[in-house]
């Protein structure tokens, strides 16, 4: 009998039963990389979180590196090509990185059970193969790996991935592939690890700030508060662009409220407001809309008397002017006049009084 894999809502109650249950970015990483198996996910929920999109090695030595240690050599590098190149790429190009036309490398590998070839893709048979695979190799076999893979890669995300894997310390250059290809698979969750490794390799603090502002719109997306609070502490660490604290306090804002935490949302909120006169209108507006979404969800009288001040701020921002940060979000499809009129009668009719609504 052959089982197919858990569904993502069994294999998310799986990892989250583990004694060492991963939370945030970790979480995520992990089940991707599972891909439902269970074995898979009770094994890495075990091992230490290593950098984003770098596969981890659970702490046990389990029956894959066995069969890996008694492969031939050429057999082992190959694999290793196979598991830095990820999931989807085609037997094609990680032969092209390898140097060489002979399937016959695979064979050993094929025998023990390790990976299977599929029409024009090597398949991993079991995640842990893979994450052994690569980890038992040394940094700079795995290194060699992702620059022999970055030369033959056709899709810009797979470039700028490899191209991250072999840069240590910062580079302007690959943090700009990064952050150009993030979203090309329209993936947030891919976007996100994207726009935050392109952050860490940015020499420049404003081209840091701007990229964790993006990476932290992403994780807003994906709906991962713990991600998005720790994404949103280490930007206000990095900038005090008012605009730029404004866009992350709204996700952050937003993602409290979808867990039903309003009197946080609020304060966040509440908190950057008085950088309101100092940014776009369309923002401040937006913004106070979004606090006033907050205050009809908490009923809390305070957060209703709150949004006075809060939306006289908002007035008095500049603007409109042609407002396109790129860590805006879903925020910029609010800049028209129509949107920003009826965001502003929205606040003022969910500050007034309950008794004056006639409720």
């Amino acid at each position: 009998l052959r089982l197919g894999p858990l569904s993502g809502a069994s294999a998310a109650a799986l990892l989250d039963r583990q004694p060492t249950a991963p939370t945030g970015r970790h979480r995520l990483e992990i089940l991707a990389e599972a891909e439902g198996n269970p074995l898979a996910l009770v094994e890495l929920s075990r091992g230490v979180p290593g950098p984003v999109g770098v596969v981890r090695h659970p702490p046990a030595e389990h029956v894959f590196g066995v069969r890996l240690d008694a492969l031939p050599a050429q057999t082992r590098r190959a694999l290793l090509y196979a598991a830095a190149a990820g999931p989807g790429e085609t037997v094609a190009a990680v032969m092209a990185a390898l140097g060489t036309g002979d399937l016959v490398v695979w064979a050993p590998a094929e025998a023990a059970g390790l990976v299977t070839l599929v029409e024009d893709r090597l398949v991993f048979r079991h995640p842990l193969a893979r994450s052994a695979a690569y980890l038992r190799r040394p940094a700079g076999e795995r290194q060699q790996a992702h620059r022999d893979l970055a030369k033959i890669a056709v899709l810009p995300e797979a470039r700028a991935r490899h191209l991250a894997a072999i840069t240590v310390g910062t580079n302007a250059f690959v943090a700009a592939v990064l952050e150009d290809s993030a979203w090309r698979r329209g993936d947030a969750v891919a976007a996100a690890h994207a726009l935050e490794q392109a952050a860490r390799l940015s020499p420049r603090r404003p081209e840091r700030a701007r990229r964790l502002a993006e990476a932290l719109t992403a994780a807003q997306v994906v709906g991962d508060p713990d991600w998005v609070r720790e994404l949103y502490g280490r930007l206000v660490q990095e900038s005090a662009d008012p605009e730029l604290v404004c866009v992350a306090a709204g996700a952050l804002a937003s993602t409290f409220s979808q867990e039903s935490a309003q009197r946080e949302a609020f304060e966040v909120l509440a908190d950057v407001s008085e950088h309101f006169p100092v940014v776009d209108r369309t923002l401040a507006l937006a913004l106070a809309g979004l606090a006033a979404g907050i205050a009809s969800q908490s009923g809390l009288p305070e957060h209703r008397a709150a949004l006075s001040t809060l939306l006289d701020r908002a007035r008095q921002a500049r603007g409109p002017e042609r407002w396109r940060p790129a860590a805006a979000g879903p925020l910029i499809r609010l800049d028209t006049p129509h949107l920003r009129r009826a965001l502003d009668a929205l606040v003022t009719a969910v500050a007034r009084p309950v008794s004056a609504t006639g409720s």
